[in-house]
């Protein structure tokens, strides 16, 4: 499936905005395992596969790019490798049918959006204290007016569960 991409140490970006890296299989591809040493993935690379249930991303992975996952509608399960230390803008966007979702304590940049529209009964594990996610910017947890889910969300932190709506961009 990344044969292109077997030796790579990124998973390119695609350099047509409204086209995934793997155009080709984007509809039809369901599991998605990235090989090891790769450590970036780039912008828009796995965007609209639209039948991606399973992923499993390589511990090497620093980095994870905007809107790389987005449109992935029935992923169910994503287990960021601890070392991630960026998730860009969008980058699960609509991941709706996501049930677990855990988050290592390596991560110190989540982009805007980066989890809006995902299901708020999503299991949540985020290795970090409930005062840093409250802290954290650039509502990764979605807006409400652009969110097709609006509805609130538990996150397990280090220290405990931390209750998050999603925001209303009016009223803060």
């Amino acid at each position: 499936m990344l044969s292109n991409n077997e030796n790579a140490e990124e998973v390119k970006t695609n350099p047509d905005p409204y086209l995934a890296a793997f155009e080709a299989d984007r509809g039809y591809m369901e599991e998605l395992i990235i090989p090891e040493g790769v450590t970036k993935i780039g912008l828009l690379a796995f965007t609209h596969c639209n039948n991606l249930a399973t992923l499993v991303i390589p511990k090497g992975v620093k980095s994870i790019g905007d809107n790389a996952f987005m449109n992935c509608y029935v992923l169910k399960s994503l287990d960021i490798p601890e070392g991630v230390t960026y998730i860009g803008d969008y980058a699960f966007r609509y991941c709706r049918k996501l049930t677990y979702l855990n988050i290592p304590g390596s991560v110190t940049h989540i982009g805007y959006n980066a989890f809006a529209a995902c299901p708020g009964e999503c299991d949540i594990h985020f290795a970090k204290t409930k005062a840093e996610v409250s802290s954290m910017e650039n509502y990764p947890w979605g807006i409400e007016e652009y969110n097709a889910l609006p509805v609130a969300a538990v996150i397990h932190c280090t220290d405990g569960d931390l209750n998050v709506s999603y925001v209303n961009k009016n009223n803060n």
